[in-house]
Parts: structure tokens; C-alpha cells; sequence
């Protein structure tokens, strides 16, 4: 499946409309738009859409608009499930690593845990 099969624009829309509803998204890219730099690979199988939350990461508003991006993302990758939808950045990023070191580590880390893991 390519970038330009319906299924694929579907999915994108419907990832761009999910975070839309998300509380503190801002900037997310149109990447079959070539004025916002276009983000489709050159052979046409993958793309990516990006988006921004400004604002401190520990910021409970900013980690509450982190983790409904999150849910907003794996939810359109439940809802398309013939195409690989995947959320990166750095506030993802941190929640994996969070989680992570929450497993195992025997001492708590020293910022709330994003992971709401038991050990911490």
C-alpha cells in the first residue's frame, strides 16, 4: 500500500482529526502538503504527520496533553490496523524511558514517574 491508496489519506485524516481534539496540540503538519516541507518517503510507503506541545514536559497540563496524544495515536493505530501507526518525540520518548527505569530501578526516580508504575 502506498501514501496515495484511500485507506492510507484515511488513516492520516484520522490521525490529524484525533489530536486535533486534543488539548494543547498545536502545528499539526498536512505531510501531502509541499508548502509545509511534505513528509512522504520517496518511495511512497511511509509518512509522517508531526504536531507540537509547547510547554515543560513536567508540566502537568503539557503531561496531560503528552498522554492524550498518546491514547489519541494508539487509538488510530487500533481503528488502522493493515498500516504501522507509531507516536515519537521527545515527550513520548520520556514516558518510555520513564517506564523503563520505574521497572528497574529500586530507588524511585527523582521527578514523578510519567508511567504511573507501581515502584514509583
Amino acid at each position: 500500500m502506498t501514501t496515495d491508496d484511500p485507506r492510507f489519506r484515511a488513516a492520516v485524516a484520522d490521525i490529524s482529526r484525533r489530536l486535533d481534539g486534543v488539548a494543547g496540540v498545536t502545528k499539526i503538519s498536512d505531510p501531502y502538503d509541499p508548502s509545509e516541507g511534505g513528509a512522504v518517503a520517496p518511495n511512497n510507503d511511509a509518512l509522517l504527520v508531526t504536531f507540537e506541545i509547547p510547554g515543560d514536559a513536567l508540566d502537568t497540563s503539557v503531561e496531560a496533553s503528552i498522554d492524550a496524544s498518546v491514547a489519541a495515536v494508539d487509538a488510530a493505530a487500533r481503528a488502522h490496523p493493515g498500516l504501522r501507526v507509531e507516536q515519537s518525540g521527545s515527550g513520548s520518548s520520556n514516558q518510555e524511558f520513564q517506564a523503563i527505569f520505574c521497572r528497574t530501578s529500586r530507588r524511585p526516580a527523582r521527578r514523578r514517574c510519567r508511567s504511573r508504575c507501581s515502584s514509583c
